[in-house]
């Protein structure tokens, strides 16, 4: 998928109440958190190199609440937004599983390996 393509899903999370955090440690997210966030959506360093080699992202996500209802919207506003930005997602289903995003174009990533 196009460079365009993941700047936009991950430019459009931010609108649906998510705090975002690319390329960081789960222990970074805090400091990207808005006030009105719901969860988070990131992905740590590891995941960078591996998605810049292969195309695939694997994706860490959570709600803010340990509400499980909390859980679900946030998983589901992350692939909705997959969907309309024409990313090809996977998700097995479980609360601990994460997201899987494939296809992406590996450009995108290795601006940030080199960074």
């Amino acid at each position: 998928m196009s460079l365009e393509k993941i700047q936009e899903f991950f430019s459009n999370l931010r609108y649906r109440s998510l705090t975002v955090c690319e390329n960081c440690l789960d222990t970074q997210i805090g400091k990207y958190r808005q006030r009105s966030d719901l969860g988070y959506c990131f992905y740590r360093p590891d995941e960078t190199f591996y998605a810049s080699e292969t195309g695939i992202l694997k994706l860490s996500w959570g709600s803010y609440s340990s509400d499980e209802l909390a859980m679900l919207v946030v998983v589901n506003a992350i692939l909705d937004e997959a969907k309309v930005c024409g990313l090809d997602v996977q998700w097995a289903g479980s609360m601990n599983d994460r997201i899987i995003l494939k296809n992406l174009d590996v450009a995108y990533f290795l601006q940030q390996c080199i960074s």
